[in-house]
């Protein structure tokens, strides 16, 4: 009788411990994104970062990048986006973006491939983003609260 109730404390502990620790450092995340994006030329982007970790494996983004294409006008992505973690770090992303730009206004979706590595409160997610005709690399550092 021991040995089963000693059994179902440590599942139970074991259980909550993988619930929260998805929590542990806070749901939110705030940081930067810098790397480079190649359309017909590669242009450096820099910006910012922002995700609600919703649970273990499901989080909500948002980004803003700004980057110069061919010297000629400033250019602007926000991408909103469901990032889905797999237990082995790899962060699979879905989303929708919008370049502004002189020229206008795109939306367009866009897919990536990423993995996290954590370090306590910090987040670092080298990551692969392709939309439209651009490919994207680049590295995120988030700051989790």
């Amino acid at each position: 009788m021991l040995n089963s109730r000693l059994k179902r404390t440590l599942l139970a502990v074991s259980f909550f411990s993988a619930i929260s620790s998805a929590h542990a450092s806070g749901p939110h995340s705030l940081g930067v994104n810098f790397g480079k994006i190649k359309l017909s030329e590669s242009e450096s982007f820099t910006g910012f970062a922002y995700e609600y970790r919703k649970s273990r494996q499901w989080g909500y983004g948002l980004s803003y990048d700004s980057y110069e294409y061919r010297n000629r006008d400033d250019r602007t992505n926000t991408i909103f986006s469901a990032n889905y973690y797999t237990s082995h770090g790899f962060q699979l992303s879905f989303g929708l973006g919008i370049e502004n730009s002189d020229d206008g206004n795109d939306v367009f979706p866009h897919v990536g491939l990423g993995y996290e590595f954590r370090a306590d409160r910090l987040r670092i997610i080298p990551a692969f983003r392709k939309a439209q005709d651009a490919d994207i690399m680049g590295i995120s550092l988030l700051y989790s609260f």
